[in-house]
């Protein structure tokens, strides 16, 4: 191996020869004209305007929706508490009617009504007080009718 050849020379300069060329002149641009970007970039700020208004739009319509179906089931159960008031008054004026009062009485708890009425008189200065200007139970009761 040690006649082995060698892949590469490394004394071997590389030839500089005339293979380039220099032609003065401008060089033209290939890119996007700046015309184009500017209305890109102004198409793409009024989607983005767009957008932000669609999505306003959007959220203010969701809240009108269930603001609306918030309406309605308020106005039912405003309903079902006005007919039931008004059941209610129709069952207490049926029911505070003495005709019925007196019925149920009777019916229920077996009660009747009194034999015979009895009416107590008290004369005018029965109430009687004490020395320090109370009112005294006791001298009351004796300046009673019954009491004498």
């Amino acid at each position: 191996m040690a006649n082995a050849a060698r892949a590469y020379s490394y004394t071997a300069a590389p030839k500089r020869g005339s293979s380039l060329r220099v032609v003065p002149g401008r060089r033209t641009d290939s890119g996007i004209s700046p015309h184009i970007l500017r209305a890109v970039s102004f198409f793409m700020i009024a989607l983005a305007i767009f957008a932000v208004v669609a999505f306003v739009r959007i959220g203010f319509a969701s809240a009108t929706v269930t603001t609306s179906l918030e309406t309605e089931r308020l106005n039912a159960q405003v309903e079902q508490v006005r007919s039931g008031s008004a059941s209610l008054e129709v069952t207490e004026s049926s029911l505070a009617n003495p005709t019925v009062v007196k019925e149920t009485a009777v019916k229920k708890f077996g009660m009747s009504a009194p034999y015979e009425v009895e009416t107590i008189r008290l004369d005018s200065d029965i109430i009687a007080f004490d020395e320090a200007g109370n009112l005294s139970l006791a001298r009351t009761l004796s300046n009673t009718p019954a009491a004498r």
